[in-house]
């Protein structure tokens, strides 16, 4: 592959990583102002770096809050090598799937992008490894890094690496999509701005089991989900919440993880001491909030009967 087919395809790569993590702050900072944007489906053509940065961040916020997540494949011409990012969990009206191509300069500097249809482009895999989608790394990259503590009853400490999610909309995609974790790995759901409060999990997104375990202001256990199934819309509810923490399916029994037993979280910032939950002020704009996610999961056909 020649230099300017490499930048291309870091330059695409990146692009994919911008969708996975919904955050484009990196590519916007490597194209020129006169960057170039065209789609094969939407009239208006983009002409500037200052337009393509609103268009792409109000996009993938968009994307975000919807919970649309794409999947990538790291494809090339047959004809040239020339590096091209296909979407391959969605397709296009015409019932093709739509390609991201990219123009750039002799030395590889790119100066437009345009999605396309692949119908245009004889293609093959880039290499064994070209599928780009969200995947256990993709979310350490998405949130703040933590690490979890259980004090069980028979006086055990068992430890996980884990990542903290923050209430509302920041809390929304949790594992969706994601393909497998480590038993290592948990996430917890931070409410803390809200208070003590009622939560109802679901797992319509969520391709392999899990189990949630719902914690108090005190870091006491309260509730235990074992095993819930993937890709379901039933709400597993507890009230009184200040934290959920979502672990692989089977952790809590392998591990004899029971309600009563103390939980304990330790950030990076924290300079190695763990962090007690502290107590919660309810604030009026976040319950509104939170109803609206209540009404939002009715709209959806989420199984609320008892939240």
């Amino acid at each position: 592959m020649t230099d300017k087919y490499s930048r291309e395809e870091g330059f695409l790569r990146l692009l994919a990583k911008s969708y996975l993590t919904h955050n484009a702050d990196t590519l916007i900072k490597i194209i020129p102002d006169d960057f170039g944007y065209d789609s094969m489906w939407v009239f208006d053509s983009i002409k500037s770096k200052a337009r393509y940065k609103e268009y792409i961040t109000g996009k993938l916020e968009s994307m975000k809050n919807g919970m649309y997540n794409v999947e990538f494949a790291m494809m090339k011409d047959k004809r040239d090598g020339k590096p091209l990012l296909m979407i391959t969990n969605s397709k296009t009206p015409e019932g093709d799937h739509a390609v991201f191509v990219v123009t750039s300069d002799d030395t590889g500097n790119v100066q437009r992008l345009d999605l396309t249809s692949a119908r245009f482009y004889p293609m093959e895999p880039m290499n064994e490894n070209n599928v780009i989608k969200r995947t256990f790394h993709t979310l350490l990259s998405e949130y703040d890094e933590c690490k979890l503590r259980f004090l069980t009853h028979d006086n055990r400490e068992i430890d996980y690496k884990t990542v903290i999610i923050g209430h509302g909309i920041e809390s929304a995609w949790g594992l969706a999509f994601v393909d497998d974790i480590p038993d290592t790995f948990g996430m917890v759901y931070d409410y803390s701005s809200i208070g003590p409060t009622n939560v109802g999990m679901f797992t319509p997104d969520t391709r392999i089991s899990v189990d949630f375990v719902f914690v108090d202001q005190n870091s006491k256990i309260i509730k235990i989900h074992k095993n819930a199934k993937p890709l379901s819309r039933d709400l597993i509810e507890c009230q009184n919440v200040a934290f959920v923490i979502e672990l692989k399916g089977g952790q809590c029994e392998t591990n004899n993880i029971q309600v009563g037993d103390t939980v304990q979280l330790k950030s990076k910032s924290a300079k190695n001491k763990f962090l007690v939950p502290r107590m919660y002020a309810s604030k009026p704009e976040d319950k509104k909030h939170q109803n609206q996610q209540i009404e939002n999961k009715k709209d959806m056909g989420y199984n609320t009967e008892n939240e």
